[in-house]
């Protein structure tokens, strides 16, 4: 906006009071400023309007709409730098949980080998063990199929006992059994 330039005018004489100070007078009349300011304000508003006045409507949607957008832009700032604290604050803590692995996986590492190492050797020895048991069944098979054969034939026995239930004691040897135990 222009201010158009008043032109200097000298101070009429006056009689002025002894106290005042001539350094103090203006060098433009005080009419010529009140002028001056009620031709930018009509200027501004395009109405010839008198000195303090209400501002305008014109005034009024120019303030508004700066407002406005100094809102806009203020929250679009605000709203980018708590984005940018958000991504830098992940990115931080990737990088340092990243570093803490790659630390955690150089000190582990030969412990974990030993423990690859046993585990693969225990698995081996499981196949080991059930190989033999395998092998031992198939061998032991018929002493299995006799001793369920006895198993049967000494339940039979014990059914025939208990119906008739008799203890003998003989110090007479079995036959067949050898020479009796001496007690000297």
């Amino acid at each position: 906006m222009r201010f158009p330039l008043v032109e200097w005018r000298p101070p009429a004489p006056a009689e002025r009071a002894p106290r005042y100070d001539a350094r103090m007078e203006a060098a433009v009349p005080i009419e010529h400023i009140v002028d001056a300011w009620r031709e930018m304000a009509s200027k501004r508003c395009d109405t010839n309007v008198p000195m303090f006045k209400k501002p305008c409507d014109r005034d009024a949607r120019e303030r508004s709409d700066l407002r406005r957008r100094w809102f806009g832009t203020t929250t679009l700032a605000i709203a980018l730098l708590c984005l940018a604290s958000v991504l830098g604050s992940v990115l931080y803590t990737v990088i340092h949980l990243n570093a803490d692995l790659d630390s955690m996986t150089r000190s582990l590492s030969p412990t974990g080998m030993g423990l690859v190492n046993t585990t693969v050797s225990m698995f081996h020895n499981v196949e080991q063990a059930t190989g033999h048991g395998n092998r031992m069944l198939a061998n032991n098979m018929p002493v299995i199929d006799a001793m369920m054969n006895d198993t049967t034939s000494i339940v039979g026995r014990l059914e025939t006992l208990l119906r008739k239930p008799t203890i003998t004691i003989s110090l007479d040897v079995p036959p067949g059994a050898g020479p009796a135990p001496s007690l000297a």
